[in-house]
């Protein structure tokens, strides 16, 4: 009996610790993301990333203009390597975008951000931390 006993106590914590594995393993989301700020005499940008949902939602400020000429958004795949998402907006102090993008799960993605001058001015580019997508 005892022997017995102690089977069926070894039987029910195995399965409880796999149990346990697989719920822990059901569950998924993006990490990662944020923000980077780039500034050159007068040209100050910040480029960010971060998911929500189904989404990556690369988006930017313009924090400071002096020689600016416009301003691109570019959504980076790193798994490929391919830009998937460019968008051009004015020089505008202020918020652009976000641009809802629907990722592939698993990709690791970035946003870069351009700051196109004008003559005498400095091309500043911001590249956001990874995110890493999962919906």
């Amino acid at each position: 009996m005892k022997i017995r006993s102690g089977f069926v106590s070894l039987a029910v914590i195995a399965t409880a610790f796999t149990g346990t594995v697989v719920a822990s393993g059901t569950a998924s989301a993006s990490s990662g993301g944020g923000c980077d700020t780039q500034s050159i005499s007068g040209e100050s940008i910040k480029g960010c990333v971060s998911a929500s949902g189904a989404y990556l939602e690369p988006d930017g400020y313009v924090l400071q203009n002096a020689h600016c000429s416009s301003v691109d958004v570019s959504l980076v795949d790193d798994t490929t390597g391919n830009v998937v998402l460019t968008t051009t907006y004015s020089c505008a102090l202020g918020h652009k975008g976000p641009i809802a993008y629907r990722g592939t799960n698993g990709h690791t993605y970035h946003t870069m951000m351009d700051l196109v001058p004008t003559a005498g001015g400095y091309w500043v580019t911001s590249l956001s931390p990874n995110e890493v997508f999962n919906d």
